[in-house]
């Protein structure tokens, strides 16, 4: 009997191919192993989904050209997680796979060069002369890239060299796989552990606890949102964490940032004396094999990580934790498109374990769906929320309001630190030339570049792209130019100028680029060197960030004029976020939100931490203009150079999908990620099982990139 093997390539490809396995690799051909098989003119390293016996019907069947692996390296839940994914977001099932194998064994491979043995005995006879000798005698040492030998050799165009003794039978070229070789895994030493005593829980945590301790001991699935502050989520997670190691299960937890990863792991170890497996894109090729080999072999029952570690293999998984359920870094945007929040659920359903997501501001969806569903459990902090002012900004003529340059002076008198956030970059979000309106733009995006006064240059904060500031206008020659949108630097230049004996700071991706950077600076802050720091939301996502007696927000209405239904959303949160750094131990401790709407309902629910007001606005605003949890939406994004192409395309992508049932398509508008232009269109639908079938039918007609984000 013939059998044959669908296989997936980590490449930006919409479906699987179906390959001949030959006699040889019948045995070692099985789903989750790796394979080489040729993908057009070239070879390519993929991974077998499915085996079967049923050939496509009138096509010529390319066999494998090998099997890589002795044994799966992908177990069947992950590829059926990978591709139930792959079916929800139209993402390469391929692409997706990639996260679920270790750089160690992502089959990287590279091209060798060596003599054959008519090369040697030409050689050794002296037959070869020239450069063609000196380049033999090179290959006749050890097995050589192409690149390594143009670098070593004496000779001039020694590729060409190679080529002719590769035409003439002398040398030849191979792909040899890049192997990572783990060291042996060894025993960890023994280390004292401190459990720390859970002063958080309460009887609302143990409530919480018992529920998904039952669900876990009768295998069943089960989702709950866990609603609080987060050291009264972390007592629960432990209470849950506890119950199912003890009954010799793993754990995986989840986290939006990387940054965390400390944090995480020393919560366990003095909660529960547990060690953690961390995974995340940080950590070398060979800790991260090293650390699969571990969660793998039972060795380690706490798996932690960003959103890739939701593709860990773990044979007895008991329950999922994702934390800080309403942060955007779940969701990746760029090829392959998924949400690991939906891959969460999808997961413990498949393993029929529990579920938990914890938020102090969660998604409008999740909430509506624990209220509606009964899985909310309530955490409320031991203490009121922390309350801001809401500063009216309209009549001030400045960037900083007369009423908060005034409680910094004071705050700085008493030498006691500040943090105000700016939501923007640079000096300026763009320049104007008041003389014929021309705005600087980004020539490979388009957009508006932003300008950093420090060096006087204009930047993309997509591709970034950079250039000088002009001197004169491009465009009429005028000199003057006007910068509009306030960023951190010109809110730093102003504050320097109110307050000249204070110490300032600008922490953004400009100034601060690396993690060290990063530490330095929010070390310095800590240790008294610096004052006031003026920060874009980056500063929110970073460990270790001190405590301070004054947090100002600038126009945090900027992030409620985005163009996304979860705008306000995002705000909310965002604020609450900032505010968790005001140091609650100084009685003279405030914050301040400066706006130009001090009315909005968004804001002012943030100011006094009431995220039941905010949900009651927002559900309501969800549900009059149908979007989701109301409503299933997919934001379809076509992508490329042609733009006037793209819009005729979705044009007639929005036509397709009319005609096939779905009443509700948006667009198309200008879409933008990265430095890559496009258009998006939006499609709506009361049911998401009829949306998703339409999709189905209608996607694959459109050629070309596109991305598909999926929201219910």
């Amino acid at each position: 009997m013939s059998l044959f093997a669908d296989i997936v390539f980590a490449l930006p490809l919409p479906q699987a191919y179906t390959y001949a396995v030959p006699g040889e690799w019948t045995a070692a051909a099985r789903p989750g192993t790796r394979v080489r098989a040729s993908l057009g003119p070239k070879t390519a390293i993929g991974i077998i989904v499915r085996v079967h016996d049923q050939p496509p019907a009138g096509t010529f069947i390319k066999p494998i050209l090998a099997v890589l692996d002795p044994e799966p390296i992908i177990p069947p839940d992950i590829l059926d997680l990978a591709g139930r994914l792959s079916r929800r977001y139209y993402s390469s099932w391929g692409e997706l796979l990639r996260a679920a194998v270790p750089p160690a064994l992502s089959g990287a491979s590279s091209m060798k060069a060596a003599l054959t043995e008519a090369g040697r005995a030409a050689l050794a006879a002296g037959s070869l002369a020239g450069e063609e000798a000196k380049v033999a005698a090179l290959l006749a040492e050890k097995r050589m890239s192409p690149s390594y030998l143009k670098r070593k050799s004496v000779v001039s165009g020694g590729a060409a060299v190679l080529a002719r003794l590769v035409r003439k039978g002398l040398a030849e070229t191979r792909t040899v796989e890049k192997k990572v070789k783990p060291r042996a895994a060894q025993a960890a030493p023994a280390v004292a552990v401190q459990m720390d005593l859970d002063f958080a829980g309460d009887e609302a945590v143990a409530r919480a606890a018992k529920g998904v301790a039952v669900a876990a001991a009768e295998g069943r699935f089960l989702s709950r949102l866990f609603f609080g502050p987060p050291a009264r989520r972390a007592s629960a997670y432990l209470a849950c964490a506890r119950d199912v190691l003890l009954r010799g299960r793993q754990v995986l937890f989840l986290y939006p940032e990387i940054g965390m990863s400390a944090a995480v792991a020393g919560a366990f170890v003095a909660g529960l004396g547990e060690r953690v497996v961390l995974l995340h894109s940080r950590l070398t090729p060979r800790e991260r094999l090293l650390a699969r080999r571990r969660a793998e072999s039972l060795e380690s029952a706490v798996v932690a990580g960003p959103r890739s570690a939701l593709f860990t293999p773990l044979p007895r998984l008991g329950l999922i934790i994702v934390d800080e359920e309403s942060d955007d870094s779940y969701l990746q945007t760029e090829n392959p498109v998924y949400d690991a929040r939906s891959g969460a659920r999808m997961r413990a359903e498949a393993a029929s374990v529990p579920l938990i997501f914890g938020s102090e501001t969660p998604t409008a969806e999740a909430f509506e769906r624990a209220r509606r569903d009964g899985g909310m459990f309530a955490m409320p902090a031991s203490e009121p929320p922390v309350q801001a002012i809401l500063l009216d900004d309209r009549t001030e003529r400045g960037l900083l309001a007369a009423p908060l340059r005034e409680r910094l002076a004071d705050i700085l008198a008493a030498r006691k630190r500040a943090i105000l956030f700016a939501l923007r970059r640079g000096y300026a979000a763009f320049l104007l030339c008041p003389r014929c309106g021309h705005v600087p733009r980004c020539p490979r995006c388009d957009i508006a570049l932003t300008l950093h006064q420090k060096n006087r240059r204009l930047a993309c904060r997509y591709c970034s792209e950079e250039q000088p500031a002009p001197g004169s206008c491009p465009r009429c020659g005028g000199r003057i130019w006007e910068p509009r949108g306030a960023g951190v630097e010109a809110v730093a230049e102003e504050l320097q100028k109110t307050l000249p004996a204070a110490r300032i700071e600008v922490f953004d991706r400009e100034r601060v680029r690396t993690r060290a950077a990063q530490a330095k600076v929010l070390a310095r802050f800590a240790g008294g060197a610096i004052d006031v720091l003026v920060a874009t939301p980056l500063l929110a996502h970073q460990p270790g960030v001190p405590a301070a007696s004054l947090i100002g927000v600038l126009n945090p209405e900027q992030g409620l004029g985005q163009s996304d239904f979860r705008a306000g959303q995002r705000t909310y949160a965002e604020i609450r976020r900032f505010l968790r750094f005001l140091d609650g131990s100084d009685p003279r401790a405030a914050a301040v939100l400066q706006t130009a709407v001090p009315d909005h309902p968004v804001l002012t629910a943030a100011a006094a931490g009431d995220y039941a007001k905010f949900f009651g606005v927002e559900i309501e605003y969800r549900r009059m203009l149908g979007y989701p949890p109301f409503t299933a939406m997919a934001e379809v994004a076509l992508w490329g150079r042609d733009v006037k192409g793209l819009e005729r395309t979705a044009q007639d992508l929005a036509s397709r999908l009319r005609a096939a049932g779905i009443s509700e398509v948006l667009g198309p508008a200008e879409a933008r990620s990265g430095g890559a232009r496009g258009v998006q269109l939006v499609a709506k639908a009361a049911d998401a099982s009829v949306l998703d079938n339409v999709l189905g039918v209608v996607l694959p007609l459109v050629k070309g990139r596109k991305t598909v984000t999926r929201f219910d």
